[in-house]
């Protein structure tokens, strides 16, 4: 096992939901596939996560948590654990547009209105007539200030994820609430050292450093 030059920071869930007819799961598959130059084992990863190298060239491993057709309340145990949620709808489906409505106004109505949303008008891989013009994703995300990211035909692009992972960053990191997520710093032998279990690699806690002078901000 050779050493990373970087720290490992365990790090962000994100949410992606979406109606069944969204694209959602394809998404989410060529974003986890995309190559990574990260020097992490395999067997550290589950399925659903990716790591990602920060400018700061610090990693952190995010969780993918997909959710694609599943009604506002059957996705609070996973609001509750994530950090920002992933909106997803088709140009080509009115009914996946309305979904994302509701589901929003569901999360605004509820203890989870701060978190941090993206809307993404995604393009399937069966293309139909457009239903949706990117205007009314616009206007629907300015109402609510929320960022709009409407996909280019061709290969799949991380851009929402990143923009999301962005707004889930900046947020908990301003975050003064105890019950917040905050990042844990921690070498990444001490990481497989300690045999990180399944859940709690799956809910991400803050673990402590081994030492807490050299935390950085």
């Amino acid at each position: 096992m050779s050493q990373l030059d970087c720290d490992v920071a365990i790090g962000y869930n994100l949410l992606v939901v979406g109606a069944t007819d969204a694209g959602v799961h394809d998404m989410v598959t060529a974003y986890l596939e995309e190559p990574t130059t990260t020097r992490l084992p395999p067997s550290f990863l589950r399925s659903n996560q990716k790591p990602v190298r920060l400018a700061n060239n610090r990693l952190i491993v995010l969780d993918i948590i997909e959710r694609p057709g599943d009604i506002f309340r059957e996705c609070c145990g996973d609001l509750v654990r994530c950090h920002g949620v992933l909106l997803v709808y088709s140009p080509t489906s009115a009914a996946s547009f309305q979904y994302v409505v509701r589901f929003h106004e569901q999360m605004i109505r509820s203890k989870w209105r701060s978190l941090p949303v993206v809307l993404f008008a995604n393009i399937p891989p069966r293309r139909g007539v457009k239903q949706v013009h990117g205007c009314n994703g616009r206007s629907f995300a300015d109402a609510h200030a929320i960022p709009f990211i409407e996909a280019l035909p061709g290969r799949p692009s991380p851009v929402p994820f990143t923009v999301l992972l962005d707004s889930a960053r900046r947020h908990h990191e301003a975050s003064t609430s105890p019950t917040s997520f905050g990042e844990g710093i921690i070498d990444f032998f001490t990481v497989a050292a300690a045999k990180v279990s399944h859940a709690a690699r799956s809910h991400f806690p803050t673990f402590p450093t081994p030492h807490a002078s050299g935390r950085t901000a």
